[in-house]
């Protein structure tokens, strides 16, 4: 599976958000507490940018003090660390756990961001479980994770997981929704209440679910309003939780779809900000997700936590190799030079280690490939100098300083408020007059800058780009109901902007068709036409072509995504 990175607009949101809190976590020991670093050191050295990498060296070294062949001591690594992840034991709970506790019995809309893999789905339910069953609890949760739910629509999905957490919530669902749509009777469901069920265990009931459907967007935002005021009244407060919230708000361009996502954060912000009955937090993967809400319309000051996972400090990150993952110190140390505290970097350098052995290039672990355009590019390109040497750049005007934006935009780097929360912060970062500062996405996207400057110095092409990608992309939709031929699904549609190449291409779909793209946009599948036949784009940098409506690129859904032919 192809690692991307993704846009790092939670950096950037630190100029905007009131109350900000820089979490770190890893699944290690339950009961460890670790603080927040987001770039590997370099004080003693960079590390080599170029071959022979020394991987494979170490981990021989390490086989021959065990006893055994290279081999075999990394498919022991490799089984050690197969069972740590499996075990999805967290570190650093003492402090993410607590600071998501604080923004779910708050009154304050929060936003959770976060990579895939970083355990937010896993912390979220435990917090759940632990808060709805302590003693004298009166935390009320509307939990809902989108991908688990049959509808997409927020407000229907919220309600349907009130109705099957407990059947006398649900009672109370029927009554008010039923006042509210004016409906002259209801089916009667029992009133017993049942322990708190997981998410989607507990079928809701078929005439509470025909109801909650019949009611209009309106009424379904009333009946959670009343749900919530009758909740206070038993003297419980409650906190709404949308996981994987930009299933549920896409907000792409598509005029309905921002029309909804508007109503519903203006609804939110007059719950938590204004009336302060109730805390909202959304969590997400899509770290654009923020800017494509304020397209929408929404002012981001209104975000008024926001809690972002990021890397794990060297120490623990070495603790987790060595003890738990059973590499040498010095193996582990390598790893981390490399790739920082990314876990799930170092999980998949590990397999690509045992498969390549000597052959590992540290560097193609991920893709990123909007970073030749940001080396290419004159004032792009200075702060990258910048944040090879000393793992930071100055912004002086965030507004006005478009190619941090850019590099920002290319998942490269992100922009960090000199006011914020940020802990082991690069070194003398605010020396000088600027209030913000590029960074580097993460550790191995420090050296691999390092390697493209060099790469594009020694092809003497900095500060150019070889061509100009096309102002717009004409695209359809492809279906395959027998599995072997390709149908166009509806019309072709122009997708704009700066779409350098196939995985900026899945980007502007997703944007451009949220109702149709729910899945995350590295999971379409790219083709184009060649001699008549439909054929998949096999690399995610490669450059886009000139289309027209006749000659478009084509995309398709993964196989079980809702609107999948």
């Amino acid at each position: 599976m192809r690692h991307a990175h993704r846009k790092p607009w939670f950096l950037f949101l630190l100029m905007v958000a009131s109350d900000l809190c820089f979490i770190q976590t890893v699944r290690n020991r339950a009961h460890s507490s670790i603080a927040l670093k987001s770039i590997g050191d370099s004080q003693d050295g960079r590390p080599a940018l170029r071959p022979p990498f020394r991987f494979h060296t170490l981990a021989s070294e390490a086989a021959i003090k065990e006893g055994l062949e290279v081999e075999q001591y990394l498919s022991n690594v490799l089984q050690r660390q197969d069972d740590f992840m499996k075990t999805n034991e967290v570190v650093d709970r003492g402090d993410f756990l607590e600071s998501l506790r604080q923004a779910m019995r708050s009154t304050q809309f929060s936003l959770v961001l976060g990579g895939k893999n970083l355990g937010k789905t896993l912390m979220r339910k435990r917090t759940v479980c632990e808060l709805e069953n302590e003693p004298n609890a009166n935390l009320t949760f509307m939990d809902v994770n989108m991908r688990e739910q049959p509808s997409k629509e927020l407000f229907k999905a919220i309600l349907g997981r009130v109705a099957s957490k407990r059947s006398d919530w649900a009672g109370i669902l029927q009554k008010v929704a039923s006042s509210i749509a004016s409906l002259a009777s209801a089916v009667a469901i029992g009133t017993n209440p049942e322990v708190v069920a997981p998410a989607a265990a507990t079928p809701i009931s078929a005439a509470v679910k025909v109801l909650v459907d019949s009611l209009t967007s309106n009424e379904r935002e009333q009946t959670l309003l009343e749900l919530i005021d009758t909740f206070h009244t038993e003297g419980n407060d409650t906190c709404i939780l949308v996981d994987e919230a930009n299933i549920a708000l896409p907000a792409g361009e598509d005029p309905e779809n921002i029309r909804n996502a508007r109503q519903a954060l203006q609804y939110f912000v007059m719950l938590t900000k204004e009336a302060k009955k109730t805390g909202v937090v959304l969590i997400t993967s899509d770290f654009g997700y923020p800017f494509r809400l304020q397209n929408c319309g929404m002012n981001l000051q209104d975000i008024q936590r926001i809690i972002n996972v990021n890397e794990v400090p060297k120490a623990d990150m070495l603790q987790l190799m060595v003890d738990r993952w059973g590499m040498s110190e010095d193996l582990g140390k390598e790893f981390f030079s490399y790739f920082g505290g990314n876990i799930d970097i170092c999980s998949a350098a590990v397999k690509e280690l045992a498969s390549k052995r000597s052959a590992l290039d540290p560097l193609c672990i991920v893709d990123c490939p909007g970073l030749p355009a940001c080396a290419a590019d004159p004032d792009a390109k200075k702060h990258l100098q910048n944040m090879l040497e000393q793992g930071w750049s100055p912004v002086f005007d965030v507004e006005l300083d478009a190619a941090a934006k850019f590099i920002a935009e290319r998942n490269v780097g992100g922009i960090v408020a000199k006011r914020a929360k940020y802990f082991d912060q690069p070194e003398n970062m605010w020396n000088g007059k600027h209030k913000y500062a590029l960074v580097p996405s993460g550790t191995l996207m420090r050296w691999k800058i390092g390697e493209e400057l060099a790469r594009m110095e020694s092809m003497g092409s900095i500060g150019k780009v070889a061509s100009q990608p096309p102002p717009a992309v004409w695209v359809c939709q492809l279906g395959s109901p027998d599995g072997k031929d390709f149908e166009i699904v509806g019309n072709a549609f122009q997708v704009k902007g700066v779409l350098t190449n196939v995985d900026d291409l899945k980007e502007a779909i997703k944007q451009k068709k949220p109702n149709t793209v729910s899945c995350d946009a590295d999971e379409l599948d790219i083709y184009s036409r060649q001699d008549g036949r439909w054929v998949k784009e096999g690399k995610m940098s490669a450059s886009l072509r000139d289309t027209d409506e006749a000659d478009c690129y084509g995309f398709m859904l993964p196989a079980g995504a809702a609107g999948a032919a």
